[in-house]
């Protein structure tokens, strides 16, 4: 999993080095076969929604649902099969 700043303009000095360093981690993952997840990438459709610090007040510490929008990605790589879900009883 990458790093991450929760800030919507790649020019920014701080997202511009996280997105270096997820960059890094992906040649990492692709050298060694590990799993990778772009939690930068996971974060980015939603700023059209939401003002990033409703992800992470201090956009580094995620809240719940920058949690949720972590842990979504996370299982999305691993192939998690969401039709198995039941809601209810």
């Amino acid at each position: 999993m990458t790093p991450f700043y929760l800030e919507p303009n790649d020019q920014d000095r701080m997202r511009s080095r996280m997105d270096e360093f997820g960059r890094a981690a992906k040649r990492v993952a692709e050298r060694v076969g590990a799993l990778f997840v772009d939690t930068q990438a996971a974060f980015a459709s939603h700023f059209d929604y939401v003002h990033p610090t409703a992800l992470a007040s201090d956009r580094v510490h995620p809240s719940l649902t920058g949690h949720l929008l972590l842990a979504r990605a996370l299982l999305e790589a691993i192939g998690f099969d969401w039709s198995r879900m039941r809601m209810g009883s």
